[in-house]
């Protein structure tokens, strides 16, 4: 790994957590996963940083202390290994009392091997400046050689067992979250396997008089590799997620243009989502809330007769008992949409929550998609809002126009760009 792509790694990382700064500020620490993953920004990022030969011998010449930079490296990758572990312990859960416990643990473990680690430096000699063989220069050296041996030890644990962890979690979980766990575990053993097992075996070699030095070059060619499996695994459940957060998103835009005329509704428009700063969760929090309180405001103009006659006629022309609700459900909120916008009297008896009012059943993507899909052009012969459509009472004719699932009336389509309908159509 060239000098200049491991400082643009390590500052990429750096600037990842120092992005995460605020937020981390915010929590006051109270959000472990957050904390954590900041931490292991910072831990990697500085690792990458002070590996490069540059920063090696600024350290050496600025402390005046020889090699200095050796057990700075060796006390960050231990932290980054702690961290790790941590991580992934706060990731995956369980009896609180038992995960503080293990994290405690860990965190009591590896703070002590950074503390030996300096300990064993100030006591061992160093005095020929490595920037780049100093683990096989030094490997017989007293002191030095323990220092070693603890720094690849803890290393190759957290490797192990972060590797163990994903690998045994991903078994029990589904989505993305199962593939980033093995994407993570295949990083961690990437590790173990061509880093640490690299790596103590040149340094065994030269306990042993051998020369086993060109393992030391393999070892350092899989650390980025390790390392890019490591980061994906952990970002990718989180892509993923905001992913389908996102399609959810704009997948409800029909439904939330088509209950924005409810006049009776309190509750305000949505903010648009921003390319820059997307927020995804929080935005489809807004727009599923702005949603259901439209829903709520005009529940008592549901009328069941219209969501069951847009049912049948559903599945008459071929719909599945799923499609088929959904465009029931879709009818039966435009018609209420329409009758509440004219100020009608409610179809159900009693108030909004009375036990015959019915209600929607199906996911809100469905219905959203109900009325810009294919079987969106089915008509329901009761006018919504007619007199016949009240629970309870017989049917009689109606005197309004036939009501098409999918066609709104004139106020419904108009586009969010023209500015009308009270300006809310063009936040949803």
């Amino acid at each position: 790994m060239t000098t200049g792509a491991m400082y643009l790694s390590g500052a990429l990382l750096l600037t990842a957590g120092v992005l995460k700064v605020p937020a981390v500020a915010r929590t006051r620490g109270r959000d472990k996963l957050l904390l954590l993953t900041w931490a292991l920004l910072v831990t990697a990022g500085g690792v990458l940083c002070a590996t490069a030969q540059p920063s090696i011998r600024w350290l050496n010449a600025r402390t005046g202390v020889d090699n200095f930079a050796a057990p700075v490296v060796y006390v960050l990758l231990t932290m980054f290994s702690g961290f790790s572990i941590m991580l992934v312990l706060h990731w995956r859960g369980g009896p609180e009392e038992r995960v503080r416990r293990l994290v405690r643990t860990t965190a009591a473990a590896y703070g002590s091997v950074c503390v030996l680690m300096v300990l064993l430096f100030a006591a061992g000699r160093a005095p020929v400046e490595k920037t780049t063989d100093f683990d096989l220069h030094y490997a017989a050296t007293p002191c030095i050689r323990e220092m070693l041996v603890l720094y690849l030890a803890a290393h190759a644990l957290a490797s192990a067992v972060v590797s163990r962890m994903c690998w045994r979690w991903s078994a029990q979980v589904h989505d993305a979250l199962r593939p980033g766990l093995r994407i993570l575990s295949a990083g961690y053993l990437t590790h173990l396997i061509g880093y640490d097992l690299m790596m103590a075996l040149a340094v065994a070699g030269r306990w042993a008089g051998q020369s086993w030095d060109t393992l030391v070059d393999v070892a350092r060619a899989v650390i980025v590799p390790g390392a890019a499996l490591g980061w994906t695994g952990i970002l990718f459940p989180l892509v993923a997620r905001s992913g389908k957060e996102a399609v959810r998103y704009f997948r409800l835009a029909p439904l939330a243009r088509a209950v924005s005329t409810v006049p009776t509704a309190t509750s305000p428009p949505p903010l648009p989502m921003s390319p820059w700063r997307p927020a995804v969760r929080l935005r489809l929090t807004e727009r599923q809330t702005y949603i259901y309180d439209r829903l709520v405001a005009c529940r008592g103009y549901f009328a069941a007769d219209v969501r069951e006659e847009a049912r049948a006629t559903a599945l008459a022309r071929g719909a599945s008992a799923a499609e088929a609700t959904a465009w029931a459900d879709a009818a039966m909120i435009l018609a209420a949409v329409a009758r509440c916008r004219r100020a009608q009297p409610p179809v159900s008896p009693g108030p909004p929550a009375h036990p015959e009012t019915p209600t929607v059943t199906g996911d809100l993507v469905d219905i959203a998609r109900a009325l810009t899909g294919r079987m969106a052009g089915i008509r329901t012969h009761r006018g919504a809002g007619s007199p016949s459509s009240t629970p309870g009472r017989p049917v009689q004719a109606s005197h309004h126009r036939p009501f098409v699932l999918g066609q709104r009336r004139s106020v419904e389509r108009r586009e969010p760009w023209t500015g009308d309908g009270g300006g809310q159509q063009g936040r949803t």
